[in-house]
């Protein structure tokens, strides 16, 4: 009776040592991820960063408190080792490109090439950056629909973000016939920069001769607006030099094809 009372005492010692170890670990959890997201946000940190460095914290204490109650079991430390370590190699070889998508996460968080709200082309696909998580990164397509892509495939890829400075150029070549005055399309193309207000004064408009295609002459035309304002600019100086070739009767050139058709039939005898 004693022996049976003694494995009653012990089981409900160890169910207490794992019931308090379950407890004390989520409480610890809400802590400790709460102090670390108060000390980055102090510091400015993204959110997006935030929420990967969270979930590195996150899986590690889930996986000290499962460590613990194997403990408390009766499982032995070195088996407990012994079974981290064949586990670890195991999951390393079956989670290869998962731990690949962590370590690119990691580097993604430090290096920071995007940030949470970051225009970014990945080569393969372009969008808003709006999380970045353990294994991959979300954007969202300009049409909104959502792309996850594996952290792997982010940081091993040449990235373009549109949206990390705050002044971008606008480039458009403008043909004109080669029967126009260059210098006199050059100067009404300037009227439209000067007439545009959010156009910036410095650097100032780049407007020069680039190039003799086949059926026109092509004149480049360059300034520098604020990131937030390139499309609507883009677009607003592009029906401007319309308008403004319309009133001043310069012809925009395009291709012309001729075809000639020959009445070759055969004769009937």
């Amino acid at each position: 009776m004693r022996n049976i009372q003694f494995d009653w005492i012990d089981f409900l010692i160890r169910l207490g040592l794992i019931t308090a170890t379950v407890l004390i670990g989520l409480i610890a959890l809400k802590i400790v991820v709460k102090i670390v997201r108060k000390i980055m946000t102090k510091s400015g940190v993204d959110r997006a960063v935030m929420g990967f460095v969270t979930s590195l914290i996150k899986s590690a204490i889930i996986l000290l408190m499962i460590f613990l109650i194997g403990y408390f079991i009766g499982v032995p430390i070195t088996a407990l080792v012994a079974i981290t370590g064949a586990v670890t190699v195991a999951l390393g070889l079956a989670l290869q490109g998962s731990l690949s998508n962590i370590a690119s996460g990691i580097v993604i968080a430090i290096t920071k090439p995007f940030i949470e709200g970051d225009f970014i082309d990945t080569g393969e696909v372009a969008g808003k950056v709006r999380d970045i998580k353990l294994f991959n990164t979300e954007l969202v397509t300009i049409d909104n629909k959502k792309i996850i892509i594996p952290n792997s495939v982010v940081a091993n890829n040449h990235i373009t973000n549109f949206t990390d400075q705050s002044v971008r150029m606008i480039e458009i070549k403008v043909p004109i016939s080669y029967d126009e005055d260059v210098e006199r399309v050059k100067e009404i193309l300037l009227k439209v920069a000067i007439s545009n207000e959010r156009v910036h004064e410095t650097p100032l408009p780049i407007i020069r001769l680039h190039e003799y295609s086949d059926s026109s002459l092509d004149i480049i035309f360059r300034i520098w607006v604020d990131t937030s304002d390139y499309w609507e600019v883009y677009w607003d100086v592009r029906e401007s030099i319309i308008t403004a070739f319309n009133d001043n009767n310069i012809i925009i050139p395009y291709n012309k094809l001729d075809v000639n058709v020959y009445n070759d039939s055969a004769k009937v005898k």
